[in-house]
């Protein structure tokens, strides 16, 4: 239980940020103006969520993940097991991520340059904020390759990564992403949108991982819901300390 709570937390908040790495900037239509997906407006944000994780051999439910974001600068999560006990804590910026498992008393550090030698695919803050909003990031062009009245289908490479954005013209938000490398491929299909002041909210995100031995089997399935922002009263705070008899690993 200990090393699966870790790993899909790390596959969740880590791993999946290739996906977004391309942040796609759509590119000027005759027949659409630009066509750029809805984010939200904010510069603090309170989230919360519920994790569903399922691979060949194990199955967690009811995981629930605080989230606060501070734009462009911090994320910081804690994972609670389903008797609300915290499992892990840590926060993303954009020089690195440094995770505090408590069930193993130990504390992980993270740089960007790290991620890439560990896992394949471009690694930055950027991305990791887009994947966790469902938002296409913007940063780098890539190609319209549909633009009609249902949706805008743009794609592009990068670091041996395909990209297909799906947005949809009803939600004006990031519905499907497929990615695909020579080691796997990688599904995302967001849905159930509500409307926030800040903005347009996904309410559930699906994220399947494949390999590329057994394309047509789920390798692993992240499964976030009930995602909703959470108000809170003057500004944030982000404790993070690492207890001093905790272990670096």
């Amino acid at each position: 239980m200990r090393q699966q709570l870790f790993r899909y937390s790390v596959w969740l908040l880590v791993w999946g940020s290739c996906l977004q790495a391309c942040r796609p900037i759509p590119q000027k239509s005759p027949s659409r103006g630009e066509g750029v997906a809805q984010s939200l407006d904010f510069e603090q944000l309170r989230l919360s969520v519920a994790i569903t994780y399922q691979d060949g051999e194990q199955r967690y439910s009811n995981i629930r993940v605080r989230l606060r974001i501070k734009k462009d600068s911090l994320i910081w999560f804690a994972v609670l097991t389903p008797l609300g006990t915290e499992a892990l804590r840590g926060i993303i910026t954009p020089t690195g991520i440094t995770l505090i498992n408590h069930t193993e008393k130990a504390y992980y550090v993270y740089s960007y340059a790290t991620l890439r030698s560990l896992w394949p695919g471009p690694w930055d803050y950027a991305s990791l904020q887009a994947l966790l909003l469902g938002e296409v990031d913007g940063g780098k062009q890539q190609k319209i390759v549909q633009l009609d009245a249902d949706q805008m289908v743009m794609q592009c490479k990068e670091a041996g990564w395909a990209m297909t954005y799906f947005i949809g013209a009803r939600s004006g938000k990031l519905e499907r992403l497929v990615a695909s490398t020579k080691a796997g491929s990688f599904s995302a299909i967001y849905e159930d949108f509500k409307p926030y002041p800040e903005g347009v909210l996904l309410g559930k995100a699906t994220l399947t991982w494949y390999n590329s031995t057994a394309p047509t089997q789920p390798t692993a399935t992240v499964t976030m819901k009930g995602m909703r922002i959470k108000r809170a009263k003057g500004l944030l705070k982000f404790p993070f300390a690492i207890p001093t008899h905790y272990q670096k690993r």
